[in-house]
């Protein structure tokens, strides 16, 4: 037997059929229907907006389960044709209390790897930007862009000397704990971040990166501050490198 809403008389039982939706709203623009076996479809305007299709897939402004180049095929899909609009948003309207986003977990493996993706962006040309379960990121690095304009900023003041630091510490080659080295057996050239906060504690940062439930405090590199590190040492090297070829030409010119 299928039910049938109507706003005027309730819910009556009616006989359903194979063309009869058994659960739908009396006003065709409207509704929930069945319109095959072990699917639910939702309707608003006359037209279909969302369905969970028999394989359980949740399919948000299409009616098939999806499977673009890229994709090996997903549980939840969401198109939007509709130009300069977001095609999802994830908004938080806690007020206090440590607002947070969205989590993605791998809760029965560690993949660890380059192939992995947690997070993937591509468009028709190919990829632009991808998050890899072994941490890493992998994007256009030419097209980065932090936030630098001069009104957002304040307190100005020049930087200390960093040559001296920069010398004192070791630049190793390594290989994670958990990396995957069946899949990855490289080795990662960097330094750690002990032996900076040793000489350079402003960057170096403490933070969790484990869970609330189990913390894993971990020491991290603030590595645009680096960077600008490495940028100051090249203008104290030049300076010196200037001073010296003016003693050179001022006792050249003496001779």
């Amino acid at each position: 037997m299928a039910i049938t809403i109507n706003g005027t008389t309730g819910i009556a039982g009616v006989d359903g059929s194979a063309s009869t939706p058994a659960l739908q709203g009396s006003d065709t623009n409207t509704g929930i229907a069945f319109p095959a076996a072990d699917t639910v479809a939702f309707a608003t305007g006359g037209s279909e907006r969302m369905r969970i299709d028999s394989s359980g897939n949740v399919l948000v402004g299409t009616t098939s389960s999806p499977n673009p180049a890229g994709v090996n095929g997903s549980n939840a899909f969401v198109r939007s044709a509709t130009d300069a609009t977001w095609t999802l948003v994830a908004q938080n309207t806690a007020a206090s209390g440590g607002a947070r986003g969205i989590i993605v977990n791998y809760s029965a493996q560690t993949p660890n790897s380059t192939v992995s993706e947690a997070y993937f962006f591509y468009d028709s040309t190919g990829t632009k930007f991808a998050v890899r379960s072994n941490g890493g990121i992998a994007n256009y690095s030419a097209n980065d862009v932090n936030l630098s304009d001069r009104r957002e900023k304040t307190n100005f003041a020049p930087s200390k000397s960093y040559i001296d630091v920069i010398c004192a510490i070791p630049v190793q080659t390594f290989n994670y704990i958990d990396q995957n080295l069946e899949e990855d057996s490289g080795l990662t050239l960097g330094v750690v971040a002990q032996d900076v906060q040793a000489v350079a504690p402003e960057l170096v940062s403490e933070s969790n990166w484990g869970t609330e439930e189990e913390p894993k405090i971990r020491l991290s590199i603030y590595q645009t501050d680096l960077q600008y590190a490495l940028m100051k040492c090249i203008q104290e090297l030049k300076a010196d490198l200037d001073a010296t070829k003016a003693e050179l030409a001022a006792l050249k010119g003496a001779e």
